[in-house]
């Protein structure tokens, strides 16, 4: 029987536990499918050291993440079981009417739980199993791994992990359950729902100063942001502006709607229509008590904004930038200046004797000569260094590198671009660094006149040339060359010459790096190396970390925050269940009812939404422009995307709560058309 009544119930009840089973199938899925990424069996064969270290490193963090982020879902889902508990206070009370014994009640209520429990959990793996392919080729794709090496995987490990962490969930949250069953009131129960919230400041001077607070506090904030470096964590003003900003946010929330009320209380016209004066009273109320709650979502949800962006920004970069910046398999690079080198020596020569033939690992190669006249220095190139980056300080006095207009269309051909004409007495200027791209682009249309062994050269096009010659750091390849004829170049001083190579088709890129490192990884060598292998092992595997932590923290504080917003709405609802029948015996018709019950949602999660926007507006501008400085990366071009995937998952909640909320209304007062 007691069976019977446990399936029934979920059954009639399972609208009240959509948001409930929602949570928990996204909770799962994303648990499932960050701690499936181990399983990959491309990250465990066929990569380099670094890039496997980088993946277990990846793995284990996530690993780790998950434990803290299971104790923040415990917290949310007791959250959320309690709203369903004081839904269904009524329906305790008429079991203890009958004579039920409590100990049968949280029978049922246990049942009821683990039924809830089992279904959302068997639908998130099932999600989660298809959410944790493309989060898996993403991945690889991050780590620059061949996705040929891509397998269908079902994390076993990962389902143990993901079973065991909601299991102890759900055995607090029956705790929980039995413990306020055990101890609730009849009265209690019967007349649950019945309090009202009144505005606990009334004084329009009290909330307009309030308010003015507020505005003033979160200006600070703003004036910190761009004037004092108040993103920075090291800086003393970065813990000042959080607060500000904790009780600005405050402040605003709990004052708003208050003077709002008042304002539009002079509008009786306005006020006393429909039933705007319900509706309006009822979210400043609301707002009043809870402004606690919607404080912390609005910075959770500032935070998952940035976090987000940030994390999805990298990503897609990184992805993108990952060919682009890599045109050659190796370069290596024989410093001229150095003691070692040996008189008239090649970089194929010296190889040779020391055991390694660039021949039986390299296919197409091609080798350039870089130049430097002592007294052509970036100074000449760089009008403004006051607009330079923190460490590009001392760049003006460092000579440019000078290469010739044939061995600039050698880079060219092998990249299979065309090569350029270059007529006596004008150069070209190549740049790909992000810290001087503007400023000699400057250069170039105010004056461009520069003198190189005692030549005076005009620029042959007002544009700077973007091409990357050799491997060096992403975003760091080139402050700024001079590409000059050739004749240019017989006087000038020979500094290095690079070596380009693509492997051959069958060679291992791994042996070759190795080989590499035991010759030349010496600091003190005079030649050095860097491959497209190390660079998206390091560089790209590093970032990817990053990019993934932000991307789960970012999600998992976004389900949180729009999961509170519902389940408040939702408890709201029901407390409301009555007023709304009083509304509609008083003649209210069905339109005007849905329509306050959409209104009211709408402002309550909107309100800590545009606050977020607005904050994130002023923060994340910053953030990028950090990250741009410090990583070399733009991702600025895809928060946009970022944006409309939160408003996606932000929007999905907002539909499944309203109507949840509008069945709420219609179970109870009779809303549905008949």
């Amino acid at each position: 029987m007691y069976l019977k009544m446990i399936w029934n119930n979920v059954r009639k009840n399972f609208k009240d536990y959509s948001i409930y089973f929602l949570t928990l199938m996204i909770a799962v899925a994303l648990f499932y499918a960050f701690n499936s990424l181990g399983s990959q069996s491309a990250f465990q064969t066929e990569t380099s050291n670094a890039a496997s270290n980088m993946s277990k490193q990846l793995v284990s963090l996530l690993s780790i993440l998950s434990k803290f982020i299971a104790v923040i879902l415990a917290f949310l889902i007791i959250y959320a079981n309690n709203f369903l508990l004081k839904r269904r206070k009524k329906e305790l009370g008429i079991y203890m009417l009958l004579g039920m014994e409590n100990r049968k009640i949280s029978s049922i209520f246990v049942g009821e739980t683990i039924l809830i429990g089992v279904i959302s959990f068997i639908t998130g793996i099932a999600v989660g199993c298809v959410l944790s392919q493309g989060i898996s080729a993403i991945a690889l794709k991050m780590f620059a791994i061949d996705l040929s090496k891509y397998q269908f995987v079902f994390s076993v490990p990962s389902l143990i992990n993901t079973l065991i962490c909601f299991a102890i969930i759900f055995l607090v949250v029956i705790l929980f359950n039995v413990r306020t069953v055990s101890r609730v009131k009849l009265i209690d129960l019967l007349n649950a729902g019945r309090k009202n919230e009144s505005l606990t400041i009334k004084s329009m001077k009290a909330l307009l100063s309030i308010l003015l607070l507020g505005i003033l506090l979160l200006s600070m904030v703003a004036f910190f942001v761009y004037k004092k470096n108040g993103l920075s964590p090291d800086s003393p003003i970065f813990t000042i502006s959080f607060l500000l900003a904790i009780l600005g946010t405050g402040c605003v929330i709990y004052s708003f709607f208050g003077v709002l009320l008042y304002i539009l209380q002079r509008n009786s016209k306005w006020y006393f229509k429909d039933i705007n004066t319900f509706l309006i009273r009822q979210i400043s109320s609301k707002i009043q008590t809870n402004y606690l709650t919607i404080t912390v979502v609005c910075l959770l949800l500032t935070a998952t904004i940035c976090i987000v962006s940030t994390g999805m920004g990298m990503a897609f970069t990184l992805n993108s930038n990952s060919n682009a910046a890599t045109p050659y398999d190796v370069s290596i690079i024989q410093d001229l200046d150095k003691e070692k080198v040996g008189e008239g020596e090649t970089i194929q020569e010296y190889l040779l004797s020391q055991g390694v033939d660039l021949n039986k690992y390299l296919g197409e190669q091609v080798e350039i000569s870089t130049y430097e006249d002592k007294t052509c220095t970036y100074t000449q190139l760089i009008e403004e260094t006051d607009d330079l980056w923190d460490f590009d300080k001392n760049l003006p006095d460092k000579t440019v590198p000078i290469i010739s207009i044939t061995d600039y269309n050698k880079i060219l051909k092998s990249q299979g671009k065309s090569p350029l004409d270059l007529e006596e007495g004008t150069y070209l200027l190549n740049c790909k660094y992000k810290g001087t791209e503007k400023l000699l682009q400057s250069f170039l249309k105010n004056s461009g006149v520069i003198k190189i062994a005692d030549k005076t050269l005009k620029p042959a096009q007002d544009k700077i040339k973007e091409e990357i010659y050799y491997l060096t750091s992403i975003g760091l390849n080139d402050q700024g060359t001079l590409i000059v004829p050739d004749s240019v170049v017989i006087n000038l001083h020979k500094i290095r010459v690079i070596e380009n190579g693509m492997i051959k088709k069958g060679s291992d890129p791994q042996k070759f790096d190795n080989a590499l490192v035991r010759l030349i990884g010496d600091p003190q060598n005079p030649y050095t190396f860097l491959t497209k292998t190390l660079i998206c092992d390091a560089y790209y595997g590093m970032f990817a970390m990053v990019a993934f932590v932000c991307c789960y923290i970012g999600i998992v504080f976004l389900i949180i925050c729009v999961a509170i917003l519902s389940l408040q709405q939702l408890t709201e609802t029901f407390d409301n269940v009555y007023r709304y029948n009083l509304l509609q015996k008083l003649g209210v018709e069905k339109k005007v009812c849905r329509q306050t019950i959409l209104k009211q949602i709408s402002v309550y999660f909107g309100a800590p939404l545009v606050l977020a926007g607005i904050y994130a507006i002023v923060g994340l501008p910053k953030i990028i422009d950090k990250i741009s400085i410090s990583l070399g990366l733009n991702i600025g071009a895809n928060a946009g995307v970022t944006i409309i995937l939160l408003l996606i998952i932000y929007g999905g909640y907002f539909l499944v709560t309203y109507f949840s909320c509008r069945n709420m209304i219609a179970g109870k007062v009779e809303l549905k058309d008949e």
